[in-house]
């Protein structure tokens, strides 16, 4: 049975915890004060001022990326010092120049193409890529806001408003963090795309679209389902006791009218339905939590799509479910629970099911890790012979890869069968190019890895 604590009291609406650095959370009540903690949820700090008519529903949504190549967000790197005089050769091609991203002072680095030459006397200043990004979301009285600074706790962030005139009751990002889709108090779902080509601390709106692609849907869009391998695919639910809570559209990242979106509420009774996910391992298959528990359809079928009641068995039984959350993360992003659902009701509680967890992978770049483990690498940086050393804590048949910043296999030592204990790996990088590589190492269900440095 797991355990939860209060972190924040009254009455609390949408909240996220960030999957690059889980101390960090977000924890709303009610009239637009949503606050954000760092220290694992000891205490909780606001971060923006909530306009005085906010809504009593208090809106949010967190989009991470730890690698988005596309960023246009820059670090400045400061190269040589007094003594270096314009021309000189601050840094040769094909080195690696280290650098810290303004998210979590998270590591970074890159590798120089061609040779990176000082443009004047005395220290130069380089402008690197911030790859590290987020995006976070939120609803306040008649306007969307979004920020790209939400997960940097040395300032207050600051937001940029996205949409106005319009009551949101949901959002959800799409899986690449393009498109963020809003649904209304009064029935329509607006989509805004673009937010690729929008980054801080600039936060130009100029190529950002918004279009609506559902209007007067006749009741409160309360959930929003987005397909996380097809933008295309977005599942709503609606509000109200009648039919058509379910509706579903194949053109949702496209389509610029309001017709896409059709019913697939089949058998379902009339009832609220209040969230939805697509399964991400599984687009035919949508869970759905109503008014009176969860059901779940294999087929979607437009009208006679056939849904089957969840509760029966251990379960929440017949009250409202007002949340549905899918963990769609693969187990090569970091989390061991991939597929994983839970759900949270009003009044019994939080639940989760394993019955769509993924396979786990037998590959070593999808491996299914019970731990990831650092390795001790002497010296480091290498010039040619060194040694890699970790501990087995059970006997496990070994492999060890060294790969290129590409992700390209130069080096693999097939080790066998190996005792419990420290293990010691001799290795010669002398036919190796100068620059960084990942070491890796495969011992039964565990990954050992750490970053080693060529310099010859």
């Amino acid at each position: 049975m797991l355990t939860f604590e209060e972190v924040r009291g009254g009455d609390g609406f949408d909240c996220d915890i960030s999957h690059m650095n889980p101390d960090v959370m977000f924890a709303s009540v009610y009239t637009g004060d949503m606050q954000r903690s760092d220290d694992g949820g000891f205490s909780f700090s606001p971060f923006f001022t909530p306009p005085t008519n906010a809504g009593f529903k208090t809106v949010g949504r967190l989009y991470e990326n730890p690698k988005d190549f596309n960023s246009l967000e820059t670090v400045g790197v400061q190269l040589g010092n007094s003594t270096t005089l314009a021309g000189d050769i601050l840094v040769p091609a094909g080195d690696t120049v280290w650098y810290v991203s303004k998210t979590f002072q998270t590591d970074l680095f890159y590798i120089t193409p061609t040779n990176i030459v000082a443009s004047t006397n005395g220290a130069n200043i380089i402008q690197l890529q911030d790859y590290v990004q987020s995006l976070y979301a939120i609803a306040l009285a008649s306007e969307v806001r979004i920020t790209r600074q939400a997960l940097r706790f040395s300032a207050a962030p600051s937001f940029t408003t996205v949409l106005t005139g319009e009551f949101a009751q949901c959002l959800e990002f799409s899986h690449d963090g393009n498109h963020l889709f809003v649904g209304t108090s009064d029935g329509d779902v607006w989509r805004i795309s673009g937010l690729n080509t929008v980054y801080a601390p600039v936060m130009d709106l100029s190529s950002v679209t918004t279009t609506r692609i559902l209007q007067s849907a006749g009741a409160s869009v309360e959930g929003i389902a987005i397909d996380m391998n097809d933008p295309e695919h977005v599942v709503i639910t609606l509000s109200g006791y009648s039919s058509n809570r379910v509706r579903e559209s194949t053109t949702a990242a496209s389509t610029m009218g309001t017709s896409s979106f059709s019913s697939i509420h089949g058998n379902l009774p009339n009832i609220p339905v209040y969230d939805a996910i697509i399964n991400v391992n599984n687009p035919d298959q949508v869970i759905v939590g109503t008014e009176f528990g969860v059901y779940v359809t294999d087929n979607i079928n437009a009208t006679s799509t056939q849904w089957t009641f969840q509760s029966q068995v251990n379960g929440p039984w017949l009250v409202p479910v007002y949340s549905v959350r899918q963990q769609w993360r693969k187990w090569e992003d970091g989390t061991n629970r991939p597929g994983e659902v839970y759900i949270g009701t009003f009044g019994r509680g939080i639940w989760r099911t394993e019955a769509f967890l993924s396979v786990k992978e037998n590959d070593l770049n999808s491996s299914a890790a019970r731990k990831i483990l650092n390795v001790a690498i002497y010296p480091n940086p290498m010039q040619d012979n060194g040694r890699i050393t970790f501990d087995l804590d059970e006997a496990a048949n070994v492999n060890v890869s060294i790969y290129n910043i590409s992700g390209q296999i130069v080096r693999s030592i097939a080790l066998g069968n190996r005792p419990e204990g420290k293990l010691q790996v001799d290795v010669n990088v002398a036919d190796l190019s100068n620059g960084t590589y990942i070491v890796r190492a495969q011992a039964g269900a565990n990954v050992y890895q750490g970053r080693l440095v060529v310099t010859h």
